[in-house]
This record gives C-alpha cells, structure tokens and sequence, in this order.
C-alpha cells in the first residue's frame, strides 16, 4: 500500500491564480461558495471527473458572500472545533493513505475596502490587509502578480459538475517566468453570484468557472516531492442570506 502526505497545496493555487482587477467585475449577488480541493496521485491522463472512490477532500473553503461582504466559515454546518485550531482530515482507499491537518480560521473580508477581519472568539476581531491575508488563496491575488492566458475553448462534451452543466478550457499562466498549464471547467447557466474560482482566469472570461485542475506537488512515503494532480471543484448556492450569518465584531484589534 501506498501512503504519501501532500504538501503545500496553497503553492498549487497560487501558482494558478491571477490578480484581476476589481473594477473590471463588480462583486455583486447573494449566496454561498463551498470550494473543495483533492490531490491525488495521477501523473498524467487524469480524469475530468474525480471517481467516486478517490472522492475523500484534502481540505475545503466555505464562502458566504454578499455584494461585497465576504464571510468565510468552512465549519459552520458541521461538529466546530476552535478558532485557529487544526482539524484532521483522513482519506484511506486502495493503493492511497492521505492524512494531513489544516488551520480553518474564520474571516469577514470587506472588498470595498480591501480588509479582512479574522476572528478571535465570538465577537472579537483583528483587522488586517487583505493582500496581508495569507490564509486566503482566492481573494488576495488581486494582489499577486500573474498573467493568464485562455489558450482554447474547444468543442468537447460537456460533463457535469455538482449538478451543473460544464465546459472545458485550457489556459496557461506564468509566474516569475515559470509557465503552467491548467484544465478549467465553466458553465453557460446564468449565475449572478461571482466565484472566487473566476480569479483563476482573466476578468474578461464571463462564464462562472465551476472547477479547474493541474500539477500539484506532494510528498511520498520516502519524503521525495512527487507531481500528482489536484481538483477544485465548487457548489455554488444562490439564495439570500440573512445579515445574522455574518457574526457582529464589537471589539477590534489592530494587527
């Protein structure tokens, strides 16, 4: 049997972003964003669609989004742990033994202003620069210097994503001269709602990006980095939230 820990997936996001310009796509809309991320061990034809059998996540974000108030709680729905705490994640399948733990700290991010508030118990928050928010791998690129380009939209089947209909794109970036090359799947249905995956291509692409995958680097049972692949993939929710779900901050702490 198998076993490896993955590493350093934050490095595979950010290698695959792009600092797009808020002016150019307006936040707007209302609902929520549930992004989840699996790296696995395929080195080359991996599949569009991860098997069922492969489906245990290395870790996820949870976005609860309106207009330009962005609050991220990934446990919310689910058994809490404290603050800044980590949580363990384990997934176990033949020939693969994943463990690794991650920090899910809780955050209101103020686009208007380019501020994030991240909490620290039930009504107490640190207030800080959102491009100094080095949890968060979608929102800060604006921040982050790439460049993206949408190499092609070719004319394949579709294939269906959480519940929705999606396309296929390839796209390449490139960060300090180092080119990378990216599968993204987006969808034609009308959403309001901006994703946070769209940060992964250019402004001017105006279809909702539902998911998108690439190289990832992780470490074998040897402590070698390997080259597997790593899946995001995104539910998105348009349904109105009420202004309780954003917690109130009644005492602020300068960071």
């Amino acid at each position: 049997m198998k076993s490896f820990i993955a590493t350093s997936y934050l490095f595979f996001l950010l290698a695959f972003s792009h600092a797009q310009n808020r002016s150019a796509s307006p936040h707007s809309g209302e609902g929520t964003v549930s992004i989840t991320i699996y790296i696995l061990p395929y080195k080359s034809n991996s599949p569009d669609i991860i098997p069922d059998s492969d489906r245990n996540y290395f870790n996820k974000y949870v976005y609860y989004i309106k207009g330009e108030k962005i609050y991220r709680d990934d446990l919310k729905d689910e058994k809490k742990v404290p603050d800044n705490q980590a949580n363990t994640v384990t997934s176990s399948q033949p020939q693969l033994i994943l463990t690794a733990s991650f920090i899910h700290p809780r955050y209101l991010i103020d686009l208007d202003r380019n501020l994030a508030y991240t909490y620290s118990g039930s009504d107490t928050a640190i207030v800080d620069s959102l491009k100094d928010l080095m949890s968060e791998p979608f929102y800060r690129m604006p921040f982050v210097k790439r460049t993206v380009t949408i190499d092609s939209l070719p004319e394949t089947a579709p294939v269906s994503i959480a519940g929705r209909t999606c396309y296929k794109g390839y796209a390449s970036t490139v960060t300090n001269k180092v080119t990378d090359h990216i599968s993204f799947y987006y969808t034609k249905d009308h959403i309001f709602l901006h994703s946070p995956l769209n940060r992964v291509l250019t402004p001017a692409f105006t279809y909702t990006v539902i998911a998108f995958k690439g190289n990832a680097p992780y470490k074998d049972e040897n402590g070698s980095t390997q080259i597997g692949t790593a899946f995001v993939q995104s539910t998105i929710k348009e349904i109105p939230l009420a202004d309780t779900i954003f917690p109130p901050i009644r005492r602020l702490l300068i960071h």
